[in-house]
């Protein structure tokens, strides 16, 4: 490998072929494959590459989104029996109708298909188990070569991963840039002559900007006009991220109440107080359109989060629990956001009014983080 760090010279002059992606980025990006940093990257990658997923990256992320989807389903499990339990009623119909829906097995089918279908959307697949040599593995094993390190056994899924990679760089011929914040992924692929590594999505499709005059002087004129205070650029940017804030969910799960007791609180409202968007912006070209680039713009949100809350406490005499308070208090938060912006129609010889622009900005549950509820007393 030519140097630890793949550059952009190194995509535009083919000698990567592929890209790969590890589960602890695709699990930042809440696996969602529609919305967000990894709906905008097969626009972004060139046609020179493609994304494949190894075996077990497919394995751990099916893994770790049926989890959720196997906690709901055993609590409707516990609920049936409960109910037979506490009724004496016979149940039997819904637990059978349970099992024919076969939940989790249909998810797996499902988070499966997820999978390979985006990958296919970036010209792609999912590896196969094939190039895995398990003495292979062993020897670095006990040979304390990256991934492993300090005799974790943990590293043998990475280790898998790497070697499967890199046997199908050998049989391109080529290499390929793996997407990893896993540090003895990052230390194989630093004494590899078939893989680097890159942590972040933000690190890999900024090797994938456009460059060039042309893409220069399209560039001010993007920027000009999302940028500009005046622009309706700028204007429409500012209500997708108001959009986007107005329909976010919030995690209050850390706020607890300063006069003890139990509380139940919800948000009511966000109000933006105030919104900067970073002077700079990330620009791609699609490949397959002339006329149509891809711009990322990061905001600075600071936002007002209006919350309800009512305070219970427990009777001891009546042995149940009594509402005593209700109140709304307003925390200050800041969130950043990534807005990807779709410009179609793009020409220096139009005007930016005549130019169209679409918004993709990725779901996101934010977490308030305030602790402390005070209650004012009545």
């Amino acid at each position: 490998m030519p140097a630890q760090t793949p550059t952009p010279d190194d995509i535009w002059n083919k000698t990567i072929a592929f890209i790969s992606i590890d589960t602890n980025v695709l699990f930042e990006t809440g696996f969602q494959f529609t919305s967000g940093a990894l709906n905008q990257l097969p626009a972004q990658m060139p046609d020179s590459l493609h994304l494949v997923f190894s075996p077990v990256v497919a394995e751990e992320v099916k893994r770790h989104r049926v989890k959720s989807v196997k906690k709901h389903s055993d609590s409707i499990a516990a609920a049936i029996a409960g109910i037979r339990r506490a009724a004496s009623q016979d149940v039997s119909s819904i637990s059978s109708a349970l099992d024919d829906l076969n939940v989790v097995g249909n998810a797996e089918r499902t988070f499966d298909q997820e999978l390979l279908d985006y990958a296919q959307r970036c010209s792609g697949t999912i590896l196969t188990w094939e190039d895995v040599s398990v003495e292979a593995v062993f020897a670095d094993y006990f040979r304390q070569s990256p991934p492993f390190e300090d005799g974790k056994k943990s590293e043998f899924p990475d280790a898998v991963t790497l070697q499967i990679l890199h046997r199908y760089a050998e049989r391109l011929g080529s290499t390929g840039i793996f997407v990893t914040k896993d540090q003895g992924c990052q230390r194989f692929a630093a004494d590899s002559d078939r893989i680097y590594a890159v942590s972040s999505l933000d690190d890999l499709t900024s090797l994938f900007q456009a460059t060039g005059k042309s893409a220069q002087d399209i560039s001010d004129a993007i920027e000009a006009h999302i940028l500009h205070s005046t622009s309706p650029g700028y204007s429409a940017v500012n209500e997708a991220i108001e959009r986007h804030v107005a329909h976010s969910e919030w995690d209050v799960l850390n706020l607890t109440p300063d006069l003890g007791g139990r509380m139940e609180a919800e948000v009511v409202d966000v109000r933006i107080k105030r919104l900067n968007l970073e002077q700079y912006i990330m620009l791609w070209r699609d490949d397959d359109a002339d006329d149509t680039w891809i711009a990322e713009v990061r905001a600075a949100v600071q936002v007002d989060v209006n919350v309800s809350a009512e305070l219970y406490v427990y009777d001891s005499r009546d042995k149940d629990e009594t509402l005593i308070l209700r109140d709304q208090k307003s925390f200050p938060e800041q969130i950043d956001v990534a807005v990807f912006v779709h410009l179609t129609n793009v020409s220096l010889a139009k005007p930016p009014s005549a130019w169209n622009l679409s918004f993709d900005i990725a779901s996101t549950n934010y977490r308030l983080s305030a602790t402390n509820f005070e209650f004012d007393a009545r």
